[in-house]
C-alpha cells in the first residue's frame, strides 16, 4: 500500500481524548503509517485548512479518527471539492469499538 496517498484526520480530543492516544498508538504498532499524510487538528477550520491542502493533490484515501464531528467534516470537506460529473467513490465505515491505548 501507498501510505503517502493517504490522508489520516485525527481529532485528538474525540472521545475524551481517546482519540489522540488511538493515533499514537497506532503509529507505535505500525510506523509505516507515518508516511501519510496528517492533519491532527483538534479546531475545526484548522482541520479544513489542513485538509484542502492535502486534497489538492493526489491523494487515494481519507481516513477519520475522531466522533462525529470529524466524520462530519470530512465527508463535507469531499462533498464541497468534488468535481461535477466525475464519479466519486465513497465509503464511510464507522467503528463503535472502543480502543484501550
Amino acid at each position: 500500500m501507498n501510505f503517502d496517498r493517504l490522508v489520516m484526520v485525527v481529532n485528538p480530543a474525540a472521545g475524551g481524548g481517546r482519540a489522540g492516544g488511538v493515533w499514537g498508538k497506532l503509529l507505535r504498532d505500525a510506523p509505516e503509517l507515518a508516511a501519510m499524510r496528517q492533519v491532527v487538528a483538534g479546531d475545526p477550520d484548522a482541520c479544513v485548512r489542513e485538509l484542502d491542502e492535502h486534497l489538492a493533490g493526489d491523494v487515494e484515501a481519507v481516513v477519520a479518527v475522531g466522533g462525529d464531528g470529524t466524520a462530519h467534516l470530512v465527508v463535507n470537506r469531499l462533498h464541497v471539492l468534488s468535481v461535477p460529473g466525475e464519479q466519486e467513490d465513497l465509503r464511510v465505515l464507522r467503528s463503535h469499538a472502543s480502543a484501550r491505548v
